[in-house]
């Protein structure tokens, strides 16, 4: 993890006022505390999270924890965007003051253009 933040730390000083997302996936950055810990490490203003809960979920954990790691939310991947989750996650992303993107991953598109009308 040392050699990711050392990274990461000098891509965002070059980077300047380009936002750097990281997105947990699978077995990177498993537990959000991880992501909130190497963000937090990492020290940059512009590096932020990607934030994929249903890959925390699929891997059995709690997207939402007390110390969480949502304050570093700058995008939202959305799979599976009916998951009753989804709720809990929008509640916590509010009391976070989060007012970015979402994106919307759904193998079935008309699933996809469903959903989205009826957020809409």
């Amino acid at each position: 993890m040392k050699r990711a933040t050392e990274s990461l730390r000098r891509l965002a000083q070059y980077a300047g006022n380009v936002t750097i997302g990281i997105e947990n996936h699978d077995d990177f950055l498993p537990h959000i505390e991880d992501m909130h810990m190497l963000i937090h490490n990492i020290g940059e203003d512009n590096v932020g999270m990607v934030f994929d809960p249903m890959s925390y979920i699929q891997d059995g954990k709690d997207p939402i924890t007390e110390d969480s790691a949502l304050k570093h939310v700058v995008h939202v991947h959305m799979k599976e965007p009916r998951h009753p989750i989804w709720e809990v996650v929008f509640d916590a992303l509010d009391t976070e003051g989060y007012a970015g993107y979402y994106s919307v991953e759904e193998s079935d598109p008309e699933e996809a253009w469903y959903w989205l009308e009826e957020r809409m």
